[in-house]
């Protein structure tokens, strides 16, 4: 699970609205080769603005820090979307007509539709599929284990 802390900023019966508590302070994580931490914020940062969701029954107050997760299968799935279906179009159509014995012109137009195809089909089902659970949720109440400036092993920076 991909975790990262966020304050309460304000409560709307069982749902709090929240905001991105300060980076980790850790140039690793920040850089995105530490725990997580920075890469998580950056991903979400935009999208932690005025987000309400469910307190989990915790209960939660203004000005509590609480920890987020999302599961890192997810960024495996939209990475998969985003990037690899364009790759397999442009493979995928090129290979067909060169295997229909088309020749280079054809072989290479297939291949960017196949490549464009890709590009504009993957943004759309990571919406459909995926986007709805890229959305954190609350995990638990921030302890003070949680307010550690970074979760990495320790090594240079």
């Amino acid at each position: 699970m991909i975790e990262n802390l966020a304050i309460v900023v304000e409560r709307q019966g069982r749902r709090v609205r929240l905001a991105a508590a300060s980076q980790t302070g850790c140039a690793r994580c920040d850089a995105g080769e530490g725990c997580g931490g920075g890469v998580f914020g950056k991903l979400i940062r935009r999208r932690l603005q005025g987000l309400l969701l469910d307190d989990q029954g915790l209960n939660l107050e203004t000005g509590q820090h609480v920890v987020l997760g999302i599961e890192p299968g997810i960024f495996v799935k939209a990475t998969a979307l985003i990037y690899l279906l364009p790759l397999l179009g442009l493979i995928g159509l090129a290979a067909l007509l060169a295997s229909l014995g088309a020749n280079d012109a054809w072989i290479a137009g297939a291949g960017v539709s196949g490549l464009i195809a890709g590009a504009w089909l993957g943004p759309r089902l990571r919406r459909l599929y995926i986007d709805n659970q890229l959305q954190p949720r609350v995990l638990r109440r921030a302890a003070a284990t949680d307010m550690r400036v970074c979760g990495s092993a320790p090594g240079p920076a």
